[in-house]
């Protein structure tokens, strides 16, 4: 034999285990959701997080809008009449 078909077997080989292992862990899978939860266990479910750690609070996140929403009428406001310079540099982005 040459190293050629020692390598393709032993890729074979490799090949075949790890296929066995993905149906193996995919049985145990669905066998104890099965047990915990029936029929209905087997179903789709969503991946969505339940919630998110990093995620701000409600209100500082309404604040911080508040904030971007004021600049942006002002800015708009001072565009339009013609005042704004094209380098201002808002507030807000002090906070980026």
């Amino acid at each position: 034999m040459t190293n050629a078909n020692i390598s393709v077997q032993s890729r074979s080989k490799n090949l075949k285990q790890e296929t066995l292992r993905c149906i193996q862990a995919a049985q145990d899978w669905s066998v104890h959701r099965y047990k915990d939860h029936g029929p209905y266990g087997l179903e789709d479910r969503s991946r969505r997080p339940y919630r998110h750690h990093n995620k701000l609070p409600f209100q500082i996140e309404r604040a911080i809008l508040r904030i971007w929403v004021v600049e942006l009428i002002l800015f708009s406001k001072q565009e339009l009449s013609g005042s704004a310079t094209a380098t201002r540099e808002s507030s807000s982005s002090k906070w980026i």
